[in-house]
């Protein structure tokens, strides 16, 4: 037979003391919800977020260092177009090379007869050229000239003069003289600033 126990008898006291103990409990237990455990809670959304934040930025330094990476190589081969430039560029005012370059160019050809004149500058087009150089029109004519030697002469003109470029080539015959054609040749030049 199991022996029961006493019924224990508390006193007013006791029962204040343990009613009062119930009720620290309940304000320790919504003490530490309300004032520790949510805050901590917040406190470890409000980090994620900010962990998310700094991995894009991140990710965009990361593409700001390559795009850096690029320009500083697209900066040394500009650095080296310009010098490569510079080089076929002869020293002094164009209009008093270029004419001359031109006419001696064409009467090693064959053709004696070339007028050189200006048509006016220009851009480059090419932001890092535009720093140092610009483009300077000139018209060629050539008043009289056969079919196939002009055809060869282009293409030396093109390897000898590598600076310019041929924007528009007109060829005109005369009634009179079919086998001669009257050339009028559009041209493109670098020039230093």
């Amino acid at each position: 037979m199991v022996a029961s126990l006493p019924p224990i008898k508390l006193t007013k006291d006791q029962w204040q003391k343990i009613i009062l103990s119930v009720i620290m409990l309940a304000i320790l237990i919504y003490c530490y919800f309300e004032f520790l455990l949510n805050p901590l809670q917040a406190s470890a959304v409000a980090a994620e977020a900010q962990s998310v934040k700094i991995e894009a930025d991140i990710k965009g330094a990361d593409a700001r260092l390559r795009e850096f990476g690029a320009l500083k190589t697209r900066a040394a081969e500009a650095g080296d177009l310009v010098t490569q430039v510079n080089a076929f560029i002869p020293d002094g005012a164009p209009i008093a090379w270029f004419p001359p370059r031109i006419k001696a160019f064409f009467a090693r050809q064959g053709m004696r007869e070339c007028v050189v004149r200006p048509l006016g500058t220009d851009r480059t087009g090419d932001a890092e050229l535009d720093k140092t150089f610009s483009n300077v029109a000139w018209g060629v004519d050539l008043p009289t000239t056969e079919f196939v030697p002009l055809g060869i002469a282009l293409a030396g003109l093109e390897n000898e003069e590598p600076n310019l470029e041929i924007t528009s080539l007109r060829i005109s015959t005369r009634a009179e003289n079919p086998e001669q054609q009257q050339v009028t040749l559009d041209v493109l030049t670098l020039l230093k600033r």
